[in-house]
């Protein structure tokens, strides 16, 4: 029995490491995680997605050791003076934001040859530097798409808030060209599947 907990217990660190290393590799740096979203106003669910942009260990001088993503967070300004915004673009914990999965969605469009200096150069152009949050025109999907891509575009796909957000800095035939080589399902099609949620 003496010799049979220590065998547990190196059997259990080493399950515990797999997982780390497992979860290490799930995201590479500079991918776009979204993070699904529900607030409940009155009867009807408000769907929408937060994003983020995966960074793993520290790299940025900024940046704790236990932050792993970058995104733009907060909505409202301090009421009190000097009323300084309280959303910005900062560091944070992939844990504390909840259900998440990888969200590259734009890559059909740009290829998977992602510029790698150029997320590092936005993501420190961008730190404490992205203006008040805005869920039209500068929301953190804007951000998101700006690090990796280089150009501020949400579309909040299959959300209810995709009726919401616009895309100033594109022209739209660029935006409809856009729409039509992502698969993008609509809100119609995905309440369609959902019996009693009429809240697209």
């Amino acid at each position: 029995m003496k010799n049979l907990i220590p065998i547990v217990v190196t059997l259990f660190l080493t399950s515990l490491t797999l997982t780390l290393v497992i979860y290490g590799e799930e995201y590479k740096y500079g991918d776009i995680i979204a993070f699904p979203r529900k607030n409940i106003c009155g009867v009807q669910p408000v769907t929408y997605k937060h994003y983020a942009i995966y960074i793993g260990s520290k790299r940025f001088e900024e940046q704790a050791p236990n932050q792993d993503i970058f995104h733009l967070t907060g909505s409202i300004k301090n009421i009190i003076p000097p009323r300084t915004p309280l959303s910005d673009c900062v560091y944070g914990k992939l844990a504390d934001e909840g259900e998440n999965e990888r969200d590259n969605y734009l890559d059909e469009i740009w290829g998977k040859e992602i510029n790698l200096p150029g997320i590092t150069k936005r993501i420190k152009e961008k730190y404490n530097n992205c203006g008040p949050w805005n869920p039209k025109k500068n929301n953190c999907e804007h951000i998101a798409t700006y690090v990796r891509y280089g150009l501020k575009i949400s579309l909040q796909c299959g959300t209810s808030a995709a009726k919401v957000v616009s895309n100033p800095e594109i022209s739209e035939e660029m935006f409809a060209e856009i729409k039509k080589r992502i698969s993008v399902p609509t809100c119609e099609e995905l309440c369609s599947s959902s019996p009693g949620d009429k809240s697209g």
